[in-house]
């Protein structure tokens, strides 16, 4: 039975995962590669791409499926990619398995212990701008670590040393969370802008209250509030714009109400083209 110091680690842990799972349509490896090299490099993670067969969906224009051929295919695919990742001095596990998406990638991020989630908005580098597809509600919905939405054309956040230096946490409402974006401006000494529509002293004293244990060498991050009349994707990409924002971080889906976070973002994506995560 995990204690409550355990919870804690693990919590405060997927600020800097030491492993981190890459779920691809094998299509969408392009522009995933680089992203996931990126981010492993930042907290010298190991990598796992995974992909699913679904037996019951072949590809749309096949006109004959075999699942033994299109298993190798996949392999084959992954371990390219997988030796270009070598290359560049990381650890990476190439994964094929036959099931539906959401059940394979939960079952690797279990095996592996993963604290991120690596996915692509869309299957196809060339395909127009659009909203999640249905796999990657899925994703985002029945995952407890911290996502990263990657798409075509999506710009480095690195600046300088490799980290990123600013993060941007907005706030609908009342602040509930923050905990994992506290954690990424903790673990890069980033600073951190908090747009909120709340009152300016309850943010600034809930976002840096939310830390149970202080820094070793008494560091926090910079935290600064950022009056806002309404949290919206325009307002949030045009403030990472004028504030040079390296790394977006959006709180997860809610329970009851996942509509809304999932307009959020697919808004955002469609608008903003740096790194967003959602935890």
């Amino acid at each position: 039975m995990s204690t409550r110091v355990e919870e804690l680690f693990a919590q405060r842990s997927l600020a800097a995962p030491d492993c981190i799972v890459v779920a691809t349509a094998l299509t969408d490896l392009e522009y995933l590669t680089p992203t996931a090299i990126a981010q492993a490099q930042e907290s010298h993670a190991e990598l796992i791409f995974v992909h699913a067969l679904v037996e019951d969906e072949p590809p749309a224009k096949a006109a004959y499926y075999n699942s033994l051929k299109a298993h190798r295919d996949a392999r084959l695919a992954l371990e390219v990619a997988a030796r270009h990742v070598r290359t560049c001095g990381l650890g990476c596990t190439a994964l094929v398995r036959h099931g539906a998406v959401r059940d394979v990638v939960g079952e690797v991020v279990q095996e592996k212990t993963a604290g991120r989630l690596i996915i692509g908005n869309r299957s196809r580098p060339q395909e127009k701008a659009s909203a999640l597809g249905q796999t990657a509600r899925q994703l985002l919905t029945h995952q407890w670590i911290p996502v990263s939405c990657a798409r075509p054309g999506q710009m480095g956040r690195h600046v300088g040393n490799g980290t990123p230096r600013r993060i941007l946490y907005p706030v609908a409402g009342e602040l509930e969370h923050g905990h994992l974006a506290h954690d990424l401006a903790k673990y890069f000494r980033a600073d951190l802008l908090v747009p909120h529509e709340g009152s300016e002293e309850r943010a600034a004293a809930r976002i840096l209250g939310h830390c149970a244990v202080n820094c070793p060498l008494g560091l926090k991050p910079s935290a600064r509030w950022i009056a806002t009349e309404k949290i919206e994707a325009k307002s949030i990409a045009e403030t990472a714009h004028s504030n040079e924002i390296n790394l977006i971080v959006l709180d997860g889906p809610a329970l009851f109400d996942p509509e809304r976070m999932f307009r959020l973002l697919e808004e955002l994506l469609n608008i903003y083209y740096g790194e967003v995560l959602v935890g």
